[in-house]
């Protein structure tokens, strides 16, 4: 029973380490494809399929960090407002191997032509040579200072 008492102790703790050497870490930088400028705030999640496993966003210089990945192939998919999606496939996970990733992410609009248009309420109408207007006694006490 003592025996049985210590080895009951003892392995959670083998398994709780062996597990802890399985995990790994991701991190990079994700950076505008033709400023070359860090993108910050931009999503990161790591996928198994469709299935989400571990996600984050970019810190202000464009940096993240997944941490506590369990050993394995994912795929890598990289969002940001007014950019394309990426995504990076068969990225491969394990204790021994932590690469910084530099990705960088394409506009995803472009806007070749616009124009701004001006239009001001002219002052005077042409042709009107009386502006009458009646206020009520309501509409002056509302009015402001």
């Amino acid at each position: 029973m003592k025996y049985f008492l210590i080895l009951f102790f003892i392995f959670p703790s083998f398994h709780y380490a062996q597990n802890q050497d399985s995990l790994g870490v991701i991190e990079g930088i994700i950076i505008d494809s033709k400023t070359e400028e860090p993108i910050p705030f931009a999503n990161v999640f790591l996928l198994r399929g469709s299935e989400q496993i571990i996600g984050t966003t970019t810190d202000f210089d464009g940096k993240y960090v997944l941490k506590d990945v369990p050993a394995g192939k994912y795929d890598l998919q990289i969002s940001y407002v007014g950019y394309q999606t990426k995504k990076i496939s068969r990225t491969i996970v394990s204790s021994e191997l932590n690469k910084l990733k530099t990705i960088s992410l394409e506009a995803g609009i472009h806007i070749s032509n616009w124009g701004c248009f001006w239009y001001i309420i002219p002052l005077f109408e042409k042709d009107n040579t009386t502006i009458e207007t009646t206020y009520s006694r309501d509409q002056i006490e509302k009015m402001p200072y």
